[in-house]
């Protein structure tokens, strides 16, 4: 009994080591005029740029949600937009997406 209580608690620690956090710094340029309704969400978080922590497994999953992240949505709000990821102390990459303002 002790040796599978053991035995579990190995494996359980060597799945949680080796998770870590995906740190991105997302950066946004709004459309000119659009700056109060484009940077508005991001107020109560620091402002712009701004940091996000998501969990992730390695760093392909990390550099894969930096650049879904980058992607921009609200279009016609935002002219660029740019995340720059780490996994740990690795650089994940730079990501960027472009929109048009009409």
């Amino acid at each position: 009994m002790t040796k599978a209580i053991l035995m579990m608690g190995l494996v359980l620690s060597s799945i949680s080591a080796s998770a870590g956090i995906c740190e991105m710094t997302i950066d946004r340029k709004a459309c000119p005029g659009q700056e109060e309704k484009a940077l508005a969400p991001y107020k109560d978080k620091g402002g712009n740029p701004t940091v996000e922590k998501k969990p992730a497994g390695d760093l392909a999953e990390c550099k894969k949600k930096a650049d879904e992240a980058s992607k921009i949505i609200r279009k016609g709000t935002l002219t660029s937009k740019t995340v720059t990821a780490k996994f740990g102390a690795e650089d994940a990459g730079t990501y960027s997406d472009k929109a048009s303002c009409n």
